[in-house]
């Protein structure tokens, strides 16, 4: 797994439920990261997008904008740089 090189972030995710059961953090909803990087946040965060919930237009998006750090089985990882 590649989260612990970014223990100092935040984490977002599409299933802030399976992120804690895959990593033992606790994450913040998608909705939130996107309000963040709205606001003209200029906090780096991490999203992690888990293959097992169906996508919408909003991680469509975010998909789009941000930096793929990693991609396995269950999840892609991006990175928000402000």
């Amino acid at each position: 797994q590649s989260l612990p090189q970014y223990a100092s972030l935040p984490i977002y995710s599409n299933s802030p439920s399976t992120l804690y059961f895959w990593t033992g953090r606790m994450g913040k909803g998608v909705l939130t990261l996107d309000r963040l990087i709205k606001s003209g946040s200029n906090e780096k965060a991490i999203l992690v997008v888990f293959y097992h919930i169906p996508p919408n237009n909003r991680i469509y998006r975010l998909e789009k904008e941000l930096k793929l750090l990693k991609s396995d089985s269950l999840a892609k990882i991006y990175l928000y740089e402000p």
